[in-house]
């Protein structure tokens, strides 16, 4: 069972992601970002659904307050605006993924499939965090060390590592999903990243 929650001040996606998903797991929606953030500071999600225009504040500051709050979840982002850099800005700012209206069912839900795919995934490797491939990369200077792991559905995630809060001003410690286009430019720039990257592929050719 996952734990879902919707946030759209329209009743048409709601109830939509509500038939969609709610049997067999549980649901929660809300219609505006504020009844959002009560229920986030309460429950514990596995994939957050919001519509980036929403009454008050915005589906994108939205976005930044769940990461603060539950920088595991993944977020999907549903807006109406088909702009290809305006939606790899917010993947680069922690959305999961980004669905434009009008959408088909069958892609809404294989997305939502997906981010609690994903989640749970995450939350099983917890106990076993040792065993996922992974690189850590020391911190020097005013720089924070790095950790990327692997994990079983494919995904690779990334952090800082700060160990004394206030040290690294700017930088955030919460993990993050590396997308398709970052990963091809870290194996472009070259060293450890790369080098680390380059190897999952040859295992993953085996």
């Amino acid at each position: 069972m996952a734990a879902v929650l919707v946030i759209d001040d329209g009743p048409l996606i709601r109830d939509l992601v509500r038939d969609l998903l709610f049997e067999g797991h549980l649901g929660h929606v809300a219609e505006t970002a504020e009844q959002a953030l009560g229920w986030l500071d309460t429950e514990t999600y596995d994939v957050v659904l919001t519509d980036i225009s929403l009454p008050g504040r915005s589906g994108l500051e939205l976005l930044g307050l769940i990461r603060l709050r539950q920088p595991e979840t993944p977020i999907i982002v549903i807006s109406d605006v088909s702009d290809r850099a305006y939606s790899q800005r917010l993947i680069d700012m922690g959305a999961f993924d980004y669905i434009v209206k009008p959408f088909q069912v069958a892609d809404l839900k294989k997305s939502i499939d997906r981010a609690i795919e994903y989640h749970q995934s995450l939350k099983s490797s917890d106990s076993s965090s040792e065993k996922l491939p992974k690189l850590i990369i020391d911190g020097f200077g005013k720089t924070p060390g790095m950790e990327f792991r692997l994990h079983p559905n494919g995904k690779i995630t990334y952090r800082h590592i700060i160990n004394k809060p206030g040290k690294y001003p700017g930088f955030d410690s919460s993990w993050r999903v590396m997308s398709d286009k970052e990963r091809e430019e870290r194996i472009r720039m070259g060293g450890r990243v790369a080098d680390w990257l380059k190897s999952l592929e040859q295992v993953g050719k085996q």
